[in-house]
């Protein structure tokens, strides 16, 4: 039988409940160890662990274009770490969110 190793994962969302919801459920289910939780991007690359975040959770709640900076500034310095955006979106929100190339 294959085990699941978790990946370390930040998660950017500005809902606690969310965030705990998220959390718990992912290092329950063993996917995930959560190594960061935010409330905003503001000061994401300070607070990122230099090694080993795997993912980078970023709800889109807050200005579109800040969310896609921050994709852009974490694909940048940290290129090993995988960004998934979610969150409610329109057509044109996902052209321009396609624009900076996120993993999902």
């Amino acid at each position: 039988m294959h085990q699941l190793v978790p990946i370390t994962m930040a998660i950017v969302h500005s809902h606690e409940g969310m965030r705990f919801g998220i959390k718990t459920w992912l290092e329950q289910a063993g996917v995930a160890k959560v190594v960061l939780e935010q409330e905003c991007p503001k000061g994401l690359l300070k607070a990122l662990p230099p090694e080993g975040t795997r993912v980078l959770l970023l709800h889109v709640g807050v200005a579109l274009q800040l969310a896609l900076e921050t994709v852009e500034a974490v694909r940048r310095r940290f290129r090993d770490t995988g960004v998934l955006l979610v969150g409610e979106w329109t057509e044109p929100m996902v052209a321009r969110a396609m624009e900076v190339e996120p993993h999902g």
